[in-house]
């Protein structure tokens, strides 16, 4: 088991090209649903999200 492990692992050379990987857009639409409820109440009682950000209409899904 990894940690964060939706992420691709960090380039082994410091100058490597790398793309940043969006887990949200590979996720279906159960694991979004998921994260939602289990971290929207966090996020936005920390402030790390506002709660447009989790409107069904402002997230870009494929």
């Amino acid at each position: 088991y990894r940690i964060n492990s939706s992420f691709l692992e960090a380039p082994k050379e410091a100058n490597a090209n790398h793309r940043v990987v969006d887990p949200w857009q590979q996720w279906s639409d159960e694991q979004r649903a998921t994260f939602v409820r289990e971290a929207a109440p966090t996020m936005l009682k920390h402030g790390l999200a506002t709660a447009s950000a989790f409107n069904r209409e402002n997230r870009k899904v494929p």
